[in-house]
């Protein structure tokens, strides 16, 4: 098959693409085998890009064409931890999702704890106590919420405030743990 030339060259380029991994390119076109394909589809793993394959006739004979699709590098750093004005402390865990949709944004108390509270500043309000877990869809881009919390006699207490970018995390979640206070 009269790929290898082409397939070499692809190959040299996906390493140079996978020692740096936020390069933006358009579409690019090579021929393959199917051999090529698996090492070309493992370099793009290294690299968030995803390769559609399609089977073309050409005068020399069957190839396949992979098509090199850059996937969403956009995504905003998460904080991995907060922590509340009285000094709880706050750790954040995310899982990347589809791409499109709104993001789950959770919070979550350690068990035994006492009511836990984020006000959104759309209004929304997620509520969690002794170990359970509350949800809310979000649409992507700057989210501000506060802190509230039960202190003496159970008295629902603002201890701060916070923000997240959730810009490229559509389709995932983003979940709060309240961890110790």
């Amino acid at each position: 098959m009269k790929t290898s030339r082409t397939t070499n060259n692809v190959v040299k380029s996906l390493t140079v693409l996978a020692l740096a991994a936020n390069v933006s390119f358009g579409a690019t076109q090579a021929q393959a085998g199917e051999k090529e394909i698996g090492q070309i589809l493992a370099a793009l793993a290294a690299v968030a890009i995803a390769a559609r394959v399609s089977n073309n006739q050409s005068s020399s004979g069957n190839a396949q064409t992979v098509q090199l699709i850059q996937v969403s590098s956009n995504r905003a750093a998460l904080p991995s931890s907060l922590q509340t004005a009285d000094g709880d402390s706050i750790r954040v865990v995310s899982t990347p999702g589809s791409g499109s949709g709104p993001t789950l944004l959770c919070l979550k108390t350690s068990s035994g704890m006492w009511a836990k509270a984020l006000n959104f500043s759309n209004g929304a309000v997620l509520n969690s106590e002794g170990g359970t877990r509350a949800c809310t869809n979000v649409a992507a881009g700057n989210v501000q919420f506060d802190f509230i919390k039960a202190k003496f006699a159970g008295v629902m207490t603002y201890v701060g405030s916070s923000s997240m970018n959730l810009t490229g995390w559509e389709g995932g979640t983003v979940t709060i743990n309240w961890v110790a206070d």
